[in-house]
């Protein structure tokens, strides 16, 4: 129920109320197409800001909020005959938007590779690699879980970027661009896990396989899209997830949970 309570579903339902109203105003009232087109064109406009709230709002929780008041205050501007033009401000909203939230992107999670003591490996295992895909752009890195007292688990963590065709709606005409898709892989050297945590990682991608799985809006970060069992005894699992701290702590601990239970 909790998650339901989150400020990105509730922004997405006053979208889509403001929006009912203002279908119900143009085709059921049938008020002026002067009036009503501007307002659906700053409408649409801010739809992508709408998409994209809640992942801006895991990087930056304070930026996102300032700019959900700046889009708001645009919103009313819509509704006010004299300042028309204002449909036009969505579109530099947004670029400035998402400048600034890639930036903080970035920066965040380099702060969090250098807090966890993250090593880079410019050299990765080629079978994992291949494994995993080259068109990823992978990068790897190197850490440790300690799951038990005593007990040392050595991993490789991978961060891939892939790219995949989408179309999105600016000011009412569609426009093609390239959706950015985050992978996250971990992967553990030939016989430091055991055959249960294998097991474990492995019921989780079938069970992602299931229909009802696929209409869960969270399990592309929940269920691994890719485990594989390689020759040489090594082990790799590999999810859809943003790499922002507070969601990569959330699987790493996942996962140290699943050691834990594991032995």
């Amino acid at each position: 129920m909790k998650k339901f309570l989150k400020i990105e579903y509730f922004l997405a339902v006053i979208y889509i109320v403001i929006m009912s109203a203002v279908c119900v105003a143009a085709f059921g009232f049938g008020l002026a197409e002067n009036i009503t087109v501007p307002v659906f064109i700053g409408l649409f406009g801010v739809a992508p800001f709408v998409f994209f709230f809640g992942a801006a709002h895991r990087i930056a929780p304070r930026l996102s909020k300032i700019f959900l008041a700046i889009f708001g205050f645009v919103t009313i501007l819509f509704f006010i005959p004299a300042l028309k033009f204002s449909f036009c401000l969505p579109i530099p909203l947004l670029i400035v938007f998402m400048f600034l939230i890639n930036r903080e992107r970035r920066l965040g999670f380099e702060r969090w590779l250098k807090t966890n003591k993250f090593s880079p490996v410019p050299n990765p295992p080629p079978n994992i690699f291949e494994t995993l895909g080259k068109e990823k752009y992978w990068q790897c890195y190197a850490n440790s879980f300690f799951p038990a007292a005593g007990r040392e688990v050595p991993y490789l963590i991978w961060f891939g970027t892939s790219y995949t065709p989408s179309t999105i709606m600016v000011n009412g005409i569609a426009q093609q661009t390239k959706l950015q898709v985050s992978h996250t892989a971990i992967s553990f050297f030939p016989q430091t896990v055991s055959e249960k945590f294998k097991a474990k990682i492995d019921a989780s991608n079938a069970e992602k396989q299931s229909f009802w799985e696929n209409l869960k809006p969270h399990s592309q970060k929940t269920h691994p899209y890719q485990t594989a069992h390689l020759p040489d005894g090594s082990f790799v699992a590999a999810w859809i997830i943003l790499h922002v701290p507070s969601i990569l702590d959330e699987k790493l601990s996942e996962v140290k949970s699943l050691l834990e239970n594991s032995f």
